[in-house]
């Protein structure tokens, strides 16, 4: 970085070996679907737009890993959060039975508390 930072205040950075760079790096780590986005990306030669549409690639790219990784983890967290209701319904249960107790007859029309 401080080499590209050197280069870039002596006006002797390579604007199109840096971009080439980070396209094909761009290439390299982004999803499949992203492919086309960043081939277009290689016709730009202007570097302001250039550089905006790296930076929106990016920003897609950013919301696939996002998106993949809790897709991945979806799995765990269902099982994790199936255990922790049960774990809270269980502890509220042993604080108030009467009142679940209660709820279940009248739901099934036994009477109980309040109920007809």
């Amino acid at each position: 970085m401080e080499l590209i930072k050197q280069e870039a205040e002596h006006g002797a950075l390579d604007v199109p070996y840096l971009s080439k760079y980070i396209l094909n790096m761009m290439t390299l780590l982004c999803a499949p679907v992203r492919d086309e986005a960043v081939q277009k990306l290689e016709n730009i030669t202007d570097p302001v737009w250039l550089l905006r549409g790296i930076f929106q690639v990016l920003g897609l790219m950013k919301m696939d890993m996002v998106n993949y990784t809790i897709q991945s983890l979806q799995p765990h967290l269902q099982e994790h959060s199936i255990q922790l209701e049960r774990a809270k319904f269980q502890e509220q249960l042993n604080k108030q039975p009467s009142e679940y107790i209660g709820r279940e007859e009248r739901r099934r029309g036994g009477g109980g508390e309040g109920g007809s």
